[in-house]
């Protein structure tokens, strides 16, 4: 995966149905990645089923972002009235 985490990004994981391909398809177009296969995943119909490992990053709204030490600059001084 060509995933470049970040202090502002979280991880989004999913996973879907080997065997559901408009799914699957649907999140490629949307970003997520294919991270790999899960074997006999679940139970459907008395059989074990395969699913896909998907994920992406995505940004944090600005209200959860991390500000780093190095980011951080201090308050511009205010004018004193005397």
């Amino acid at each position: 995966m060509s995933f470049a985490a970040s202090a502002n990004s979280e991880l989004r994981r999913n996973h879907k149905n080997a065997d559901n391909a408009p799914v699957i398809g649907l999140y490629k177009r949307i970003g997520f990645e294919r991270g790999g296969m899960l074997r006999d995943y679940a139970l459907r119909g008395g059989e074990f089923i395969d699913a896909v490992s998907m994920a992406r990053l995505a940004r944090l709204p600005q209200s959860e972002r991390v500000v780093r030490h190095d980011q951080h600059r201090p308050p511009e001084p205010t004018a004193v009235s005397r």
